[in-house]
């Protein structure tokens, strides 16, 4: 994670008898202008969620606020009683119908 922009780091916690799932992922990447962009979305699974994007002018600023944030995922256990966990990405139901031509063919390998 030292390089900037990174792939998408995905988290959750959850904890059934408890009620707690919660979902928590950054991505960084740079704008036109050059500058690094971070943005942060967090919530209940299955929500909306929040977002909040934040720009940097330089990767040394941007890579410290990450690691904060990775940090306080890091101590979710004392906070909200379960360990955030990483996981793999996956395609939502609705991006899947690109993925077919009229015929239902399929486009990407």
């Amino acid at each position: 994670m030292d390089e900037l922009p990174f792939t998408p780091i995905d988290l959750v916690a959850i904890d059934a008898a408890r009620n707690v799932r919660r979902r928590w992922r950054v991505a960084a990447y740079r704008d036109l202008f050059g500058q690094v962009m971070i943005e942060t979305r967090w919530g209940r699974i299955g929500t909306q969620g929040r977002e909040l994007v934040r720009s940097f002018a330089d990767e040394a600023a941007a890579c410290a606020y990450v690691r904060g944030l990775l940090a306080r995922r890091g101590r979710a256990v004392r906070r909200i009683g379960v360990a955030y966990r990483p996981v793999v990405p996956t395609r939502r139901h609705v991006d899947t119908s690109t993925d077919r031509d009229r015929q239902g063919n399929t486009l990407m390998p």
